[in-house]
């Protein structure tokens, strides 16, 4: 999957460059929304890694039904 195809608050299965191991990450712009300072939320942690130590293959699609929210104002917004 190419860079250019990635949106922010989205998931996707994801690979660390050198590691064999895939995993579900997030891309995140919570240090700002312009792509340059996109990054990788790690799940079940705090920290945030940078696009390019990720190889991406595809979007995880949401089951029907389900809207994740990435925070809590969003949530309030729909309620």
């Amino acid at each position: 999957m190419d860079r250019p195809e990635l949106e922010t608050e989205k998931f996707y299965w994801a690979r660390r460059r050198g590691s064999s191991r895939t995993e579900i990450v997030m891309v995140s712009s919570v240090f700002g929304g312009e792509r340059e300072f996109w990054t990788v939320a790690v799940m079940g942690s705090e920290s945030h890694a940078m696009l390019d130590n990720f190889e991406f293959f595809s979007a995880v699609d949401c089951p029907a039904g389900l809207h994740y929210s990435p925070s809590l104002q969003d949530r309030d917004d729909r309620h």
